[in-house]
């Protein structure tokens, strides 16, 4: 299922509901690590911040100049950044796969 080399993939258990109804907590992603902004416009990404690793849709704004980390729960407020914060973020990668394990033994 993965189009590149293993070794350019890392897998990450989402906590929290920034993403949900798309992304649950306790769902794994499976990242394809990339670190060119230039082609992840519109894609569900794992974003380094100074508070730890953020899943977001990335959207450019090239008008303001601005990237925007948009979740998908509409009670979460977009983080903007401008040209100056975006020295401080690392960009991981773009969300290749996701995994939901369901328990029904209770």
């Amino acid at each position: 299922f993965l189009r590149d080399r293993h070794d350019s993939y890392c897998a990450l258990r989402v906590n929290g509901d920034s993403m949900k109804p798309r992304i649950n907590h306790g769902d794994i992603v499976v990242i394809h690590q990339r670190s060119d902004w230039d082609n992840l416009d519109r894609r569900v990404c794992a974003v380094r911040t100074s508070d730890g690793i953020t899943l977001k849709k990335v959207q450019f704004d090239p008008i303001k100049r601005q990237v925007l980390l948009k979740p998908f729960n509409c009670d979460y407020e977009t983080l903007v950044l401008d040209e100056e914060e975006l020295a401080r973020f690392q960009i991981i990668g773009e969300m290749a796969m996701q995994f939901r394990v369901f328990n029904y033994a209770k």
